[in-house]
């Protein structure tokens, strides 16, 4: 169908049947999806080299793609309205009804914010979403993709491989784009990371879809080449259907019924998209398939950016995933029973000292950001002092109450407003005290400074937590390390509790925990006594 007319295509495509994704898979009369589902699966573990999907009919005839073999990349074209996300739908239930989380599972990245994936990002085979316009957000995506990439060439290389494809162990990530017209124009920068992919992911069972409106100018010539696997809806001119199928046919399509495509497979022969008719239901069942196998929903590749506040639900998924002990987990997050922490040395000191080295706690402090992912973050006391450095109002004091709360030993302390205890030349009883307290092995002190003019590390704390400035060149004297310091954002500087944690060599950005009002800690570990 080279050379047709719009009438002919018209009527051509006014045959085309419409069906639903539930017929396609015979579940429109199943009592329980979820029991085929688990069918499904279980059959496509002998099929390693396929990735099949049924995503509409041309007449009498279902369109399989096979992005094994017809990709195993693709690209998506059509212009606003002509149902690019009715495709994108289809084709990804379809695999995920035919392909277990252990063997397939999706990263969805929309860069101008759509609805494209709202139900989709619910399924037990995605690994990271993106549906916003948050940029920094965009950027950890692109990322953790690209530390995807040199996982997968690492385990290649530690098994003797070529490639991955065999290996059962490895599921299939597919990464869908859609808009990726913005992604070109927002971040130009980082397109060469989704063409390593391309170029790379044949070997490393890794496969890209990108969507977008117009594929002339916007897909570079080193991604085409890479992906044999063309799909093209309705689209504005003949210069873009040609771009993609060496046809005029595409731009020949009418505007309605959405839904109508051309594609590589089909010879661009034009056929009509399967629709779901209740994609919520599909994904209950699925996910209930991947329950009643047992199936563990895996960790994401990469998250949001730190938020400013930390939700309960979010704080509570870490708890559970860190499988906290009692001494970790006691009123982390109970701030009914503690008292404001005064400007003086702790009244929990003890001047009595132990012949044994005691055993020291890990105190939960909040959220670690790796600039990826975020998991929990801890202080382990076992290393040593602890220095909370920061100006006012950044939520030093906060902070060191909400760890002050989760530890009843005496031999540990919690000090606030130390700086003149750490002068070197004050000879006060306090400041002596304060001093030998510090050196002294058998127990650990927690307290907070305004800057580090007397400040010693080690000696006087192995741990830091650092409030930024703003000013770099204090935030570098106080000890965050300048490639993490250029990377603050005016957000890091300006939302209280946001904090650099400095420990064994490591930096990490972490958002501390503030004032949270329902004890989640208590609801997760039971009470213990106090020392």
């Amino acid at each position: 169908m080279h050379h047709v007319s719009a009438d002919a295509v018209a009527a051509y495509t006014a045959m085309l049947p419409s069906v639903t994704l539930e017929q396609l898979n015979a579940l429109d009369t199943c009592d329980l999806p979820w029991q085929r589902i688990c069918s499904n699966w279980m059959h496509a573990q002998t099929a390693r080299q396929m990735l099949c999907a049924t995503v509409g009919m041309q007449h009498e005839e279902p369109v399989s793609i096979d992005l094994i073999h017809d990709g195993p990349h693709a690209i998506v074209a059509g212009t606003t309205g002509a149902g690019k996300s009715i495709l994108l739908k289809t084709w990804c239930l379809t695999m995920a009804l035919h392909y277990s989380p252990q063997q397939l599972q999706f990263v969805f990245m929309d860069f101008k914010g759509g609805s494209t994936f709202d139900s989709l990002m619910q399924l037990p085979h995605v690994r990271g979403c993106v549906s916003d316009l948050q940029l920094s957000h965009a950027i950890r995506a692109l990322e953790a993709l690209e530390h995807e990439l040199k996982r997968r060439e690492e385990l290649a290389a530690q098994l003797g491989r070529s490639d991955l494809n065999d290996v059962a162990d490895v599921a299939r990530l597919v990464i869908v784009v859609d808009e990726f017209h913005a992604l070109h124009a927002f971040l130009p920068d980082y397109i060469e990371r989704l063409v390593r992919v391309a170029s790379l992911g044949r070997s490393l069972a890794m496969h890209v879809i990108v969507c977008t409106q117009n594929p002339l100018g916007q897909v570079s010539s080193s991604m085409k080449a890479n992906m044999n696997l063309r799909i093209c809806l309705r689209v504005q001119d003949a210069l873009q259907s040609q771009e993609l199928l060496n046809s005029d046919i595409a731009a020949l399509l009418p505007a309605q019924p959405a839904g109508t495509a051309c594609s590589t497979v089909t010879q661009s022969h034009p056929f009509r998209v399967a629709y779901c008719h209740n994609d919520q239901r599909l994904i209950q069942h699925i996910t209930l398939a991947a329950r009643f196998l047992n199936i563990a929903q895996q960790p994401p590749l990469f998250t949001a950016p730190l938020p400013a506040h930390i939700p309960d639900d979010l704080f509570e998924m870490l708890l559970n995933t860190y499988q906290l002990s009692p001494d970790q987990a006691h009123a982390a997050l109970a701030q009914s029973s503690a008292n404001p922490i005064q400007p003086q040395i702790s009244s929990t000191r003890s001047h009595s000292s132990s012949s044994t080295q005691p055993q020291f706690p890990e105190l939960v402090l909040g959220i670690a950001d790796n600039g990826v992912s975020f998991d929990l973050a801890t202080i382990d006391l076992t290393q040593g002092n602890v220095a909370i450095i920061g100006l006012p109002e950044r939520g030093k004091t906060t902070t060191l109450t909400t760890l002050r709360k989760q530890c009843h030993k005496s031999s540990i302390h919690f000090v606030d407003d130390a700086d003149a205890l750490l002068d070197p030349m004050a000879m006060s009883t306090e400041s002596q005290q304060f001093r030998e307290q510090l050196a002294n092995p058998t127990h650990r002190t927690l307290f907070t400074v305004r800057t580090t003019r007397w400040l010693r590390v080690p000696e006087h704390a192995a741990t830091r937590l650092i409030f930024p400035t703003g000013d770099r060149n204090t935030d570098l004297a106080d000890g965050v390390p300048s490639s993490l310091s250029s990377l603050l954002t005016a957000e890091d500087i300006s939302i209280p509790g946001r904090a650099v944690l400095i420990n064994a060599g490591q930096a990490r950005l972490v958002q501390c925990l503030g004032s949270v009002p329902v004890p989640l800690l208590r609801l997760i570990v039971p009470d213990y006594p106090h020392e």
